[in-house]
């Protein structure tokens, strides 16, 4: 096994569910690559559960849209407890983009092929690893990665896991927030690879708007929005709700709440900066994805047959997307900093607005 030294160290770009994520480059092959570090002190066992997952999974599936593991090297000085090195680092394949960088970077020109195109590599992505018996349980805008050749991998295994049916107690703490999807809000521990679906609902409505689509506070406000988007739930549309969701009793809606019918197909045509590339066929498919009993949703293969991938423009391959973007690269850290530095500056000149104000008041 080779060691850190084998690479050199260029930019940090994110943080992964346990440790940083670094670009770097190979010093044998000059390769640019991602490095993602997993620090072994911060756990009792020196090397963390969902660490261990991930590179397993990773072995074990490969697929043109998910991200790949090249290999893993170390670091030369030992851990405190002596038998593990103190950082041990995930070698990835450097992708330019994530989603989130693209969506959030307004320099950055889109066209429906694009939106198109990721969507259908998503899923495709999504069919090979539920077809595998796997479930992300964090698919996410800024966990896909996005190469300059138009490619969408899947990254960010940490809360991966292989999964069957006969599961019956699973940690539904699981999915970023705007991207969870009822039955975990409600409680479900015997929950299936439905859930990945609702959250690729809420990415391919992400694309449409380059803006988060459910964007909860907390917990209960997430499942309000989803409510009043795609309906109170109930046990005619999912007959088991009540058995399966040991939290709906609390949610559900008492005598004097508003029933609240499903808007999702109003609300998706909504604040679009391009309202014709939402056809009839691509309300149609987030539809499918999110609904509210993960019974009725549809799988990933059955969404990559809708009527939206055979509709003009038809989908392109990776290869055929036009990526002359005005950035060489763009990734959620970078955004979130930029939005971080440019809300300071605006608490300044807020400050400074309010301070010329009272010096005129006093000096009057």
């Amino acid at each position: 096994m080779r060691d850190i030294d084998a690479y050199e160290k260029k930019f940090q770009v994110g943080e992964g569910t346990y440790g940083s994520v670094f670009v770097a480059r190979d010093r044998s092959s000059n390769e640019i690559v991602a490095l993602k570090r997993i620090n072994t002190e911060q756990e009792e066992n020196g090397f963390p559960i969902t660490a261990l997952r991930e590179v397993k999974l990773l072995k074990g599936l490969k697929h043109p849209n998910m991200v790949l593991l090249k290999e893993i090297v170390c670091s030369k000085e030992q851990g405190t407890n002596g038998s593990l090195p103190k950082n041990v680092f995930m070698v990835f394949e450097y992708l330019e983009y994530d989603l989130t960088g693209v969506l959030e970077t307004p320099e950055i020109r889109l066209n429906q092929d694009h939106v198109k195109s990721w969507s259908q590599q998503l899923l495709n992505g999504v069919h090979y690893m539920h077809k595998n018996k796997v479930i992300h349980r964090d698919l996410k805008a800024s966990n896909l990665l996005i190469s300059r050749n138009g490619e969408l991998k899947i990254a960010d295994w940490g809360l991966a896991r292989s999964w069957n049916s006969e599961m019956k107690r699973l940690t539904n703490k699981v999915i970023t927030l705007w991207y969870r999807p009822p039955e975990l809000l409600l409680g479900m521990i015997d929950y299936t690879t439905k859930i990945d679906m609702w959250s690729v609902g809420c990415i391919v409505a992400e694309m449409f708007r380059r803006s988060g689509f459910l964007k909860g506070r907390n917990e209960a406000h997430q499942l309000e929005l989803i409510y009043k988007v795609c309906g109170t739930p109930n046990t005619q549309d999912w007959p088991n709700l009540e058995r399966k969701c040991r939290l709906w009793k609390k949610f559900a809606p008492g005598p004097n709440d508003k029933i609240y019918p499903n808007r999702l197909a109003q609300c998706l045509r909504e604040n679009l900066p391009h309202p014709k590339w939402m056809t009839d066929q691509a309300v149609s498919l987030i539809g499918k994805l999110m609904e509210n009993n993960p019974e009725k949703r549809w799988s990933a293969e059955q969404a990559l047959d809708a009527e939206y991938f055979f509709e003009a423009p038809i989908v392109k391959q990776a290869k055929d997307l036009n990526m002359k973007f005005a950035v060489a690269s763009a990734h959620e850290m970078g955004c979130r900093k930029k939005y971080e530095q440019n809300e300071a500056k605006r608490q300044a000149q807020i400050a400074q607005a309010r301070q010329r104000s009272a010096f005129a008041k006093s000096a009057s």
